[in-house]
């Protein structure tokens, strides 16, 4: 098979910023992302595998050059020593070996939908929970309000 890549959804993002001609990212690609994202990730930890370390460079963004209706869609990459495979099954193996995977996800969804901001949740030690945000694309927020509800 051929295929095409063009980057991560960071640098899908980075480049619309530099040459965006309609100011929003369109919704239906937005769309695309968040189901592929979490298709992504829902499969890795039917396989037992759990990342821990899932931003917006830990998608590829892929062509298939093979098929004739020009499909699209994200892979994962990006598996460094955070990573962990377990030999235990969900039931066993309790659901909190994924939870760091899901804040990842929960993150780079929040960042799809919204266009900008990256939010940061850490639990003390203490029980409290600390909440930091930062701007992900400074002086540009073409994705906010570009979904209609």
């Amino acid at each position: 098979k051929r295929f095409k890549i063009f980057g991560t959804l960071q640098d899908v993002f980075d480049a619309h910023k530099i040459y965006q001609t309609s100011g929003m990212i369109p919704e239906q690609a937005l769309a695309l992302f968040a189901l592929s994202t979490i298709d992504a990730v829902l499969t890795l930890h039917s396989c037992g595998v759990v990342h821990n370390n899932i931003g917006l460079d830990s998608f590829l963004v892929v062509k298939d050059l093979d098929n004739s209706n020009s499909s699209w869609f994200l892979q994962l990459i990006g598996f460094g020593d955070k990573s962990i495979i377990l030999n235990c099954d969900k039931d066993v193996c309790g659901e909190s070996h994924y939870d760091q995977d899901y804040f990842d996800l929960a993150n780079v969804l929040h960042i799809l939908l919204t266009g900008g901001i990256e939010v940061s949740l850490k639990t003390l030690p203490c029980g409290t929970v600390e909440f930091k945000s930062k701007p992900f694309i400074k002086g540009n927020m073409f994705l906010r309000g570009a979904l209609v509800w």
